[in-house]
């Protein structure tokens, strides 16, 4: 009797332990299963494509798109070339961390980049910055902002003798990218301000003199050398494009 109650304890052990067995299998199994799925799904990631100091405007030739494992992807890691601009040649971060070569963009590395923040940083290469200023009404009222692109147009200065044909405005430069804005010049003191324009101001004490929209642009060095002897004496206005429209036309009057 005590020997068949052995052998039965012994038949009911090895079962359960077959059970087990064949349990931790599976489970063993499944993990190998999803830890495979997991390694073989991918994902692509914008890496840098060279050593960018701290301070560096983002633009999408700095980096590259590679594809790595989903379990190797940075959290928070940016995947989209577009998110970099608001339009193209306009970086909108730069990166608070260094970056080393082949090291994954982060929206954790990145932060907002203003003009205040240091505007030689977001000039385009072979370019420099020049200012001009404009009216309320030259200058839209003041909403132009940067990032935006415009037409410059100039209206040459009017003879002291009245001529047949009278000054004609026309097409300075096109789709220029506005680098910054502000208000701060009297109009009054400016040449683009007429000479009865000074004098009424200046008989009216009340008066408070219209500010000028001061507008940083973003010019090849020649093109910044014309436009700041024409501001001197001809009067400029702005055309404001629709977002992205970078077309150049040519013969544009």
């Amino acid at each position: 009797m005590f020997a068949i109650d052995k052998k039965e304890r012994m038949i009911a052990l090895a079962g359960v332990s077959a059970v087990l067995a064949g349990l931790f299998g599976w489970l063993f199994l499944r993990h190998l299963e999803n830890t495979y799925q997991e390694g073989s799904e991918t994902v692509s990631v914008l890496v840098a494509n060279r050593f960018l100091v701290p301070g560096t405007a983002l633009t999408p030739e700095l980096f590259a798109s590679a594809t790595v494992p989903k379990v190797y992807m940075q959290p928070l890691a940016i995947t989209d070339f577009a998110v970099l601009e608001s339009s193209p040649g306009h970086p909108r971060f730069r990166n608070s961390v260094a970056l080393p070569e082949g090291s994954q963009l982060a929206q954790t590395s990145i932060s907002p980049l203003f003009a205040e923040d240091g505007l030689s940083q977001i000039i385009p290469d072979g370019h420099v910055a020049v200012s001009f200023g404009v009216d309320n009404v030259r200058g839209l009222s003041g909403n132009i902002r940067p990032g935006d692109l415009i037409n410059i147009l100039h209206t040459p200065k009017a003879p002291l003798v009245l001529t047949v044909n009278p000054p004609v405005t026309s097409t300075l430069f096109q789709a220029v990218p506005v680098l910054a804005v502000g208000k701060k010049l009297a109009m009054a003191d400016h040449p683009m301000a007429s000479a009865g324009e000074k004098l009424s101001k200046d008989s009216s004490a009340e008066d408070t003199h219209d500010e000028l929209t001061v507008i940083t642009v973003s010019l090849n060095p020649v093109a910044a050398i014309r436009l700041a002897q024409i501001r001197e004496n001809e009067a400029l206005s702005v055309v404001l494009r629709p977002q992205g429209d970078n077309r150049v036309v040519e013969g544009l009057p």
